[in-house]
C-alpha cells in the first residue's frame, strides 16, 4: 500500500507539472525575449525590406569624407536587432527537448516536495523518498545532450570527436579497475591499497577471479561509476566548451561593444559564480577529508552539499538567459569585426568582402538554427546539479532526524565511517577453540566448578590456600604436556603436544621486560615448581622454561568471562592467542565454559584479517596506545614519535589537601592526534552547554600509567616518584585555556579530584562510594568551563555510580538517572555491536520498569534486543531475561493488545 502511494503520488506529480509547464509555457518563457541580430542581404533594397533604419550620427567633414571613400561591402555594415517572439521559439530545432529539460526540472521539485509531505503526513513512502526521479532526471538529461549533439546536421565535427576521444579514455580506466583492482572495502584495505593492486598485477592468474566479482562488491559499483563518469563528462564537454566562450565574450566584451553588450555588476557576479560555485561542487565530492577541516557531523556535512548543489544549480539557472545571450551577441562581433576589418581596394578585394559577407550571414543563421542546441546545453547542467541535491537531501534530513539530542549522532556516524554496520547482519562463527588449560580466578572457587567453569549450587570442599590463577594454569599447562609427552612415548596419539608447541610460538617480549618484571615473573617461577613439586609423578620443569611461560602467558592469556561480562578465569588457547589487536575490532570473543568463541561483527572479505580489541574501547587513544605498550609490548601508532609530540606551553604542580599531588599541562594543540570519538571524549563545555570541541581536557592517575614511553609521559622528572605516590597529571589544550590559564587551573583542580574520588571509591563500601560518588556530581556542572556532555570522566562518574547504586540496593532512582546518562556515552564508546552496550541497554531496561517508566523500558529493551541477539546468540539466560522485560512493558503498555 506504502509502495502504491508513492507510485501514485509519482504520476499524479508528474501530470501536475506537465500541465503546469503547459499551461504557463515555461520552456517558451525561457527564450522569450532574447535580443537576436540579423544582417540584411546585398543592397539597400533589401535592407530596407527588412525593416532596418539607419541613423547618421553629427560627423566630422573628414569622417564624412572617409565614409564616401569606404566600399560597401554588400549591406555588412548595415545589422538590426528584435526580440525573439514565442512562436519564433516554438518552431526553433530541439524546442522538445528544452521542454523535457524544463519539465525535468519541475518534477524533481514536485517530487521533492512531495516525499516530505508524505513522510509528515503517512510516514516513509519509499516510492516516494527514494532518489530514483533525480536520478533518471539526471540520465535523461544527459540522453537529451546526447542527442542534440549527435542529431544536428549542422554541428562541427571537432566537438564529436572531444567527446569521443573523453568517453573512450574514461571507459577504459573504467575497465582497469573492473579488471586488475580486487574486491575490497574502503576501510580495511585503505592502508594497503597500492600493496594489493600490485599483488593483482603479480598474479595474472586471478584475473578471471577479479572479473566473476559480486556485482554488488565495491569494485563493480567504482567501475561502474567510472564509465557513468565517463559518459556524462564526454557529454558535458561540449557544452563546458561553449559556455566558456559565451563567458569570455560576456564578462571581456571587445571595446566599441561595450554600449551594446555591457552587463550590469550583478549578472557579471552571477555568471563568475556560475563558474566557481559548480568547481566547489567538484571539490567537495572528491575531497571528502575537508569535512574534518570545519569539523561538521556527516549530516551536517550532507546538508551543505546539498545547500552548496542547491546554489549552484540555482546560479546556473539564473545565468542561462544571460549566456544565451552572449552567444547571440556573437553575431553583432562577427559584423563588427568584418565590416571594419575589411577595407578592398580592388574588385578582386571587394568580391572576397562580398564572400565574407555571405559567410558571416549564414554564421548569424546558423546562430539562429543552433538557438535550441545551446540552450538544452545550457540548461543540462543545471539541471543535473539540482537533481543531485535531491538525491542528496533526503538522506542528510533523515540523517538528522536520527539523531538524538546528545551528540551520539557524531559517534554512530564515526563507527559507520569507519566501516561498520548496522545490526541487521549474522554473527557468523568464525572460530571456536577449547582451552588447553583454564583455572578459576580465587573468588570463584567456592562459586563454580574447576573443571567446567559452571556456577555451583553447593560449595565443595575446595582448596583454601590455592596459589593465585596464573601459577595454577601453568601448572596445569605444564603437567598436561607432561602427560600427553608419556602418552606418545608410550605408543599413542602422534600428534600429542602439537598444542603446546603452538604455545611456546607464542611471543614472550621477555627482552623487552623491565628487570622488576623479570625478578617478578623469576619468583612466580619458583613457587608454580613448588607448586607442582607435590603432584604424584613429581614433573618439576625448570624455572627457566616456568619463567618464559609465564610470561607469554602475560600477553596472550583471555581473560574467561559469564555471560554478563564478570570475569571468572583465565586461559591460554593457542590459536586464539594468534589474532591480533584492532581499535575498530571486526570480530569479539564470547565464552562457554572453557570454550572461546570469535563471532564476527561485520562482513569480512576474503584477505581480511580477523582482529579483535585487546583492551577496553572506552578509553582515549592515548589510554589505549599505553595500555598495549604495558601489557603487549606493541605500539598502536609506532608512527608517531616524541618529537611529533605536542610540547606544553606550562607545567603546574598544585597541592592539595584531599590526596596526592596534581600536575597539569597547558598546550596550544592536543597533546596526541585525535580523531572525531577522542574530540567528543575529551570536549569541555560552557557554562550554557555549548561544547567547545576546538578546547579539551584529559587526565590520568599515574600509579595505574606504566613507565613506557607514550606521547609526552616523561613530561617531568619525578614521574617515577609520582607514580608510586599516586600523582595525577592533567592535560588542557586550547585557545580559552592560553588565555586564561587561572580557568585551565579551576578545571584540572576539579578533574583531579574526580579520579581521585573515582579511585577511592573502588576500595569503599557500595553505600560510602556511593555518597561520595553522589557529591562528585554537583562539581561537574560548575564553573564557566567543564567537562563535555561526552566526556570520557563523566562515562567513568556515572559507570561506578550506577554501579555502586545497584551494590547498595536501595537507590534505585539514582542508578536510573545513571544509566539515562550513560546510554548515550555508551554508543560514543562503543561500536553499533558490542557486549557492553547490549549489557547496559539491558540493565537501563529493567531500572526503568523497576521506576514504573514502561515506554522507556520497552524503548530500552527493544535497543538491547537489537544488540544482544548478535553479541550473546548462545546465551538462554541474558535473552530471556531481557524478552521478559519486554513482555511486562509491552503488557503495560498495551494491556489492550
Amino acid at each position: 500500500m506504502v509502495l502504491f502511494r508513492g507510485f501514485l503520488g509519482n504520476v499524479v506529480g508528474s501530470a501536475f507539472v506537465t500541465a503546469l509547464a503547459g499551461r504557463f509555457g515555461l520552456p517558451t518563457a525561457v527564450l522569450e525575449g532574447l535580443w537576436r541580430f540579423q544582417v540584411p542581404g546585398p543592397g539597400a533594397a533589401a535592407a530596407a525590406a527588412q525593416g532596418e533604419a539607419q541613423t547618421h550620427s553629427s560627423l566630422s567633414r573628414d569622417r564624412r569624407r572617409q565614409a564616401k571613400r569606404e566600399i560597401r561591402l554588400g549591406g555588412a555594415e548595415s545589422i538590426y536587432v528584435h526580440r525573439i517572439a514565442a512562436e519564433h521559439v516554438v518552431a526553433t530545432a530541439h524546442f522538445a527537448q528544452l521542454e523535457h529539460l524544463v519539465i525535468c526540472a519541475l518534477l524533481c521539485i514536485v517530487n521533492f516536495i512531495l516525499s516530505q509531505l508524505s513522510s509528515s503526513r503517512w510516514g516513509a513512502l519509499q516510492a516516494t523518498k527514494s532518489p530514483v526521479v533525480p536520478v533518471l532526471a539526471v540520465l535523461w538529461a544527459l540522453y537529451l545532450l546526447f542527442q542534440v549533439e549527435f542529431t544536428t546536421g549542422v554541428a562541427g565535427a571537432g566537438d564529436r570527436a572531444a567527446m569521443l576521444v573523453v568517453g573512450a579514455v574514461g571507459g577504459l580506466v573504467a575497465a582497469v579497475l573492473l579488471w586488475w583492482v580486487p574486491a575490497f572495502q574502503l576501510g580495511p584495505a585503505a592502508g594497503g591499497l597500492s600493496q594489493l593492486i600490485q599483488h593483482r598485477m603479480q598474479s595474472a592468474d586471478l584475473r578471471a577471479q577479479a572479473l566473476a566479482a559480486d556485482l554488488a562488491s565495491p569494485v563493480v559499483l567504482t567501475a561502474c561509476l567510472a564509465c557513468f563518469a565517463a559518459v556524462a563528462s564526454a557529454l558535458l564537454l561540449a557544452a563546458a566548451m561553449r559556455t566558456v566562450r559565451s563567458l569570455g565574450l560576456a564578462l571581456h566584451p571587445p571595446a566599441w561593444s561595450r554600449g551594446y553588450t555591457q552587463l550590469g555588476r550583478g549578472t557579471a557576479a552571477l555568471l563568475r559564480a556560475s563558474v566557481v560555485l559548480p568547481l566547489l561542487v567538484s571539490l567537495l565530492g572528491v575531497a571528502p577529508l575537508a569535512e574534518g577541516i570545519f569539523e561538521l557531523s556527516p549530516p551536517t556535512w550532507g546538508l551543505v552539499k546539498a545547500g552548496v548543489l542547491l546554489v549552484s544549480s540555482a546560479v546556473q539557472l539564473a545565468a542561462f538567459r544571460p549566456l544565451l545571450q552572449s552567444y547571440f551577441n556573437m553575431t553583432l562581433v562577427n559584423w563588427w569585426t568584418l565590416k571594419h576589418g575589411v577595407t578592398p581596394a580592388t574588385d578582386q578585394d571587394k568580391a572576397q568582402a562580398q564572400a565574407a559577407a555571405g559567410r558571416m550571414r549564414r554564421s548569424a543563421a546558423l546562430h539562429q538554427a543552433l538557438l535550441g542546441k545551446v540552450a538544452v546545453q545550457a540548461l543540462a547542467p543545471g539541471l543535473m546539479m539540482l537533481a543531485c541535491a535531491f538525491v542528496v537531501l533526503p538522506s542528510s534530513f533523515e540523517m538528522l532526524h536520527a539523531e538524538a539530542a546528545s551528540e551520539q549522532h557524531s559517534v554512530q556516524l564515526f563507527w559507520q565511517s569507519v566501516g561498520w554496520f548496522s545490526a541487521g547482519h549474522s554473527m557468523e562463527v568464525i572460530l571456536q577453540e577449547e582451552s588447553y588449560a583454564a583455572v578459576l580466578y580465587d573468588d570463584q572457587l567456592e562459586k563454580r566448578c574447576a573443571y567446567t567453569f559452571a556456577s555451583k549450587t553447593e560449595a565443595g570442599p575446595l582448596l583454601r590456600h590455592a596459589p593465585p590463577a596464573t601459577i595454577r594454569l601453568a601448572a596445569r599447562v605444564l603437567w598436561r604436556y607432561h602427560r600427553e609427552s608419556a602418552t606418545q612415548l608410550a605408543g599413542g596419539a602422534g600428534n600429542a603436544g602439537c598444542r603446546f608447541r603452538l604455545i611456546e610460538s607464542l611471543q614472550h617480549h621477555w627482552d623487552d621486560l623491565s628487570d622488576a618484571k623479570k625478578i617478578t615473573f623469576a619468583q612466580m617461577a619458583a613457587v608454580t615448581r613448588e607448586y607442582m613439586s607435590g603432584a604424584q609423578d613429581c614433573f618439576v620443569p625448570d624455572a627457566k622454561q616456568i619463567a618464559y611461560l609465564l610470561s607469554r602467558f602475560a600477553c596472550n592469556n583471555h581473560t574467561i568471562c559469564d555471560d554478563e561480562l564478570h570475569p571468572i578465569g583465565v586461559g591460554i588457547f593457542p590459536t586464539g592467542a594468534l589474532l591480533n589487536h584492532s581499535s575498530n575490532p571486526n570480530a569479539m570473543q564470547s565464552f562457554c565454559g572453557t570454550q572461546i568463541v570469535f563471532r564476527a561483527l561485520r562482513p569480512i572479505v576474503a584477505g581480511e584479517e580477523v582482529c579483535i580489541s585487546y583492551i577496553e574501547l572506552a578509553a582515549t587513544a592515548a589510554e589505549q596506545r599505553m595500555s598495549l605498550l604495558d601489557s603487549y609490548y606493541f605500539d598502536l601508532d609506532p608512527r608517531l614519535t616524541q618529537a611529533q609530540m605536542a610540547v606544553p606551553l606550562r607545567r603546574v604542580r598544585l597541592a592539595t589537601d584531599w590526596g596526592p599531588s596534581v600536575h597539569f599541562h597547558i598546550y596550544a594543540t592536543p597533546p596526541w592526534p585525535l580523531d572525531a570519538r577522542d574530540t567528543h571524549l575529551t570536549a569541555c563545555q560552557t557554562a550554557d552547554g555549548e561544547t567547545c570541541l576546538d578546547c579539551g581536557v584529559a587526565a590520568r592517575h599515574l600509579s595505574a600509567a606504566g613507565t613506557s614511553t607514550c606521547y609526552n609521559l616523561p613530561a617531568y622528572d619525578d614521574v617515577a616518584a609520582l607514580q608510586s605516590q599516586g600523582g595525577i597529571e592533567i592535560s588542557c589544550w586550547g585557545s580559552r585555556f592560553l588565555k586564561d590559564s587561572g580557568l585551565a587551573e579551576q578545571l584540572a583542580t576539579g578533574l583531579a579530584l574526580l579520579v581521585h574520588q573515582l579511585s577511592e571509591a573502588k576500595s569503599s563500601s557500595a553505600a560510602r562510594g556511593l555518597a561520595s560518588l553522589t557529591a562528585s556530581l554537583t562539581p561537574l556542572d560548575q564553573g564557566d568551563i567543564r567537562l563535555g556532555s561526552c566526556h570520557l570522566w563523566r562515562l567513568r562518574l556515572q559507570e561506578a555510580l550506577l554501579r555502586a547504586a545497584v551494590e547498595e540496593g536501595r537507590s534505585w532512582l539514582v542508578a536510573l538517572q545513571a544509566a539515562r546518562a550513560l546510554t548515550p556515552l555508551f554508543k560514543l564508546a562503543y561500536p553499533p555491536v558490542w557486549p557492553n552496550l547490549g549489557l547496559h541497554l539491558a540493565m537501563h531496561a529493567k531500572l526503568a520498569l523497576h521506576q514504573n517508566f514502561v515506554a522507556e523500558a520497552l524503548q530500552a529493551a527493544n535497543a538491547a534486543l537489537n544488540v544482544l541477539q548478535y553479541t550473546h546468540p548462545g546465551s538462554k539466560s541474558v535473552l530471556d531475561d531481557v524478552l521478559a522485560t519486554k513482555h511486562v512493558a509491552a503488557d503495560l503498555l498495551h494491556p489492550d493488545t
